[in-house]
């Protein structure tokens, strides 16, 4: 009894660090399809827009305001929950700190490549969508610790019993029309947001359950259980 308490304490470990396994390809799989959708030139993604418009405004590093939303979300995550908010929930600035070193490699292994005609923009901007979404179930299947944005729609679901992926596409969708009347009060004009934005804020909360029908049954042919 004792050994097969300890076999099973072991496949218990050996899942959990696989499961660690996915979620950091989840993370960077979602940071690798925001910069193509950045360098599509066709709009910064819905949810990186009101980060990019307010370093504009205030002068800060991107990735400072990245943090202070982010800090933010968190802040709303824990109104929408109350009593069933957990502190592990705190982790998920550890979370997006790693995010936010996959966007620098990402960048780095893509360097200034665009294509230079329209079509070839919206392709890579489809792309670069594709790829937040099944960046994003990746991680999420693995159900470790949850991104601030997704932590937010996740909240929204349990509280108010609506769909994860309807919630996503409010969420993206209110941080382009917020991006976009903050650049045309306080810039003067549009920055960062174009059609691509809208493109990712419609697809991106839509794609995800497709995604988790291809993801799920392809981790659990490569011995990979995620958990219920």
């Amino acid at each position: 009894m004792e050994r097969f308490n300890d076999l099973l304490s072991r496949a218990k470990s050996a899942q959990l660090h696989l499961r660690l396994v996915v979620y950091i390809v989840g993370l960077f799989v979602a940071a690798f399809g925001v910069v193509l959708s950045v360098n599509s030139a066709l709009g910064v993604s819905p949810v990186n827009s009101f980060p990019f418009i307010v370093s504009q405004i205030i002068g800060l590093s991107m990735g400072t305001c990245v943090a202070i939303v982010y800090t933010v979300l968190i802040l709303i995550q824990y109104l929408i929950l109350r009593k069933n908010f957990r502190m592990i929930n705190f982790l998920q600035l550890l979370a997006s700190s790693l995010f936010g070193y996959f966007v620098d490699l990402s960048r780095l292994l893509l360097g200034g490549f665009h294509p230079v005609t329209y079509a070839g923009q919206l392709s890579m901007q489809l792309v670069g969508t594709v790829l937040i979404s099944f960046g994003i179930a990746t991680f999420m299947i693995a159900k470790l610790i949850n991104m601030p944005t997704e932590g937010v729609c996740t909240a929204v679901s349990h509280r108010w019993g609506v769909p994860f992926h309807r919630a996503k596409i409010t969420m993206d969708s209110s941080f382009a029309i917020m991006s976009l009347m903050l650049s045309l009060v306080f810039l003067g004009g549009v920055y960062g947001i174009r059609e691509g934005t809208f493109i990712s804020a419609i697809l991106i909360g839509k794609l995800i359950p497709h995604a988790r029908k291809v993801i799920i049954p392809t981790l659990n042919r490569m011995g990979i259980h995620t958990p219920e």
